[in-house]
């Protein structure tokens, strides 16, 4: 029994610290992917580990959970087999994840063990614990931030050319995050400052709050404050209620949304705050929108497979953002919702939302309990600040890390069966996880590191060999091509275009390519111009041209 005590609990603290380490690891001296792949890494390492731990206790841990999460599931698991069998979408594209995005298969399947061993965690005693390492994670984040702010960054980075976007490559992820965990480390910093005197511990969180609200502002990607607006109110909706206060309680909810309102006109170019935060973005967040729906509508059954959105929503894209002169490419729908719907179906879409109602009901629950945990209200606003940003931000597999732990984590809370099940060693189940991980992952390691040496030794040869290596990926492939293209290596170019499409036909930068190269045959123009049609319909710059 203590043998199994030790290793369960090797399992869980993996779990429990899965985000905090995730949200930390970076490697821009070692692979040219340097922000998503090293976090995939972590996640596929914990999913190894845990997963020989399932299969070795399956009866004391899946038959354990709850009727309806085992329904979840299996539902989950069927939905990913359909989806990964019926795309056209190239398999291994599906299976890792477009690079920068990683959303494949494996994300997601090790995303469903992770909801599997957030149930067996007791909440009462390991609230306070994963509450606390989120906050640690956005201590660790938000200072890295200032680092990089004040020009004192110590990584040289060859992949990504912003200067302010901590350990997350984007500016627009560093924003949601600092709302995710505003919250969490306000209270921390509230609470740990007991012994203070009152006026010092007030003044030492409206300091904190600065900070935080300054960074956001600095970012220039407002959607973090509208995370940071829904995470606060919920919080204070919920202290008020907890004290009982109703005409306080319904004065706010009135308070609240009104303010809700008015920042949503906001983002809509209307009313007092749209100066503040309407952006040009919101233009191009609804090309996104309507292509993801037709992209779902047009494939119910499966999706367009894994992290696929990319490939597809120049197809799909309406007239509208076909005739827009300044629209944007892009691979997400930049709505959680909307990318399950279009790269897995209706079906995707409808367990997502389960899901999701699910995580409420059970945060409700809890919430009403007499003795509910201040750090459940706590734990409430980091969910909704990723909720929030969830519908208008892309796929990001570390929020969903939160989104998959959290759920897990309170809908696990309703199941009263604690039992520890019997194991006989832990050594192997570490030793056969970290196999499994290793073998998962070498070769994507290996060849984002070659990448960036060729990148570093400025070697097109080596570059292109690379790119070769398993798992291949169309962003590697498209962004070579606009790299060789931009640098007057037109041979180099046409080179990569053929490699692109021979993997994935779906690859318009390499048709483009072909089509306009003083190096290829009348022919094979008509051949890349007709694909050129066939992928991007809506393009009347293409109509107008002539192979």
């Amino acid at each position: 029994m203590a043998t199994f005590s030790r290793k369960q609990n090797i399992v869980q603290s993996f779990a429990i610290n899965l985000f905090l380490i995730a949200s930390i690891v970076i490697t821009p001296f070692y692979s040219f992917e340097s922000i998503n792949l090293p976090k995939f890494i972590v996640l596929i390492f914990f999913a190894s580990i845990a997963l020989i731990y399932v299969l070795g206790n399956f009866k004391e841990t899946f038959f354990s959970l709850p009727k309806i999460s085992k329904i979840l599931l299996l539902g989950f698991l069927t939905s990913y087999i359909f989806t990964f069998a019926l795309s056209e979408t190239p398999w291994q594209q599906q299976l890792y994840g477009r690079e920068n995005r990683r959303n494949g298969l494996l994300t997601y399947f090790s995303l469903l063990i992770l909801f599997l061993i957030f149930h067996l965690l007791p909440y009462a005693k390991h609230l306070k614990v994963f509450v606390n390492r989120v906050t640690f994670a956005g201590i660790f984040i938000i200072s890295y931030s200032i680092l990089q702010l004040i020009g004192l960054d110590p990584f040289k980075w060859d992949s990504v050319n912003l200067h302010f976007f901590s350990t997350l490559g984007n500016p627009n992820f560093l924003s949601a995050y600092i709302a995710i965990v505003s919250v969490p480390i306000l209270t921390w910093v509230y609470f740990s400052l007991n012994n203070l005197p009152f006026l010092a511990q007030k003044i030492s969180t409206i300091l904190t709050l600065a900070i935080l609200l300054y960074l956001i502002f600095r970012t220039y990607s407002y959607q973090g404050f509208i995370s940071a607006f829904a995470s606060f109110s919920v919080f204070i909706l919920i202290v008020v209620y907890k004290i009982r206060k109703r005409i306080v309680f319904f004065s706010l909810i009135l308070l609240i949304s009104a303010g809700g309102i008015f920042a949503l006109a906001g983002t809509l170019n209307s009313g007092p705050l749209a100066r503040i935060l309407y952006k040009g973005s919101i233009i191009s967040r609804g090309d996104f929108f309507r292509s993801a729906v037709n992209t779902g509508n047009s494939n119910l059954i499966g999706g367009t497979g894994f992290d696929s959105f990319g490939d597809y929503y120049l197809l799909y894209r309406d007239d509208i953002a076909g005739l827009r002169v300044d629209g944007e490419f892009t691979d997400s729908a930049h709505n959680y919702f909307l990318d399950v719907y279009a790269t897995q179906g209706l079906f995707g879409l409808v367990l997502y939302t389960l899901l999701t109602l699910m995580t409420l009901t059970a945060f409700i629950n809890l919430i009403r309990l007499p003795n509910s945990s201040m750090h459940t209200a706590v734990l409430f606003s980091i969910w909704v600040a990723v909720q929030v940003q969830s519908l208008v931000s892309p796929t990001n597999f570390l929020f969903s890390i939160l989104i998959f732990s959290i759920s897990g984590f309170v809908i696990g809370s309703t199941s009263l069966n604690e039992r520890v099940p019997k194991s006989d060693n832990n050594v192997l189940v570490l030793g056969l996880g970290c196999i499994l991980a290793i073998a998962l992952l070498v070769s994507p390691v290996i060849r984002e590191n070659r990448i960036l040496t060729a990148n570093q030794n400025s070697s097109p040869s080596e570059y292109i060999d690379a790119l070769e290596i398993f798992p291949k990926s169309t962003v590697g492939y498209s962004r070579a091509i606009n790299l060789f293209a931009q640098a007057g290596l037109e041979d180099k170019a046409l080179e990569i275009s053929i490699k692109a499409i021979e993997f994935n036909e779906r690859t318009p930068a390499a048709h483009a390519i072909i089509f306009t190269s003083p190096l290829t045959s009348e022919t094979e123009k008509s051949i890349a111009y007709n694909a050129l049609l066939k992928l991007d319909p809506m393009n009347p710059n293409l109509k107008n041209l002539l192979p």
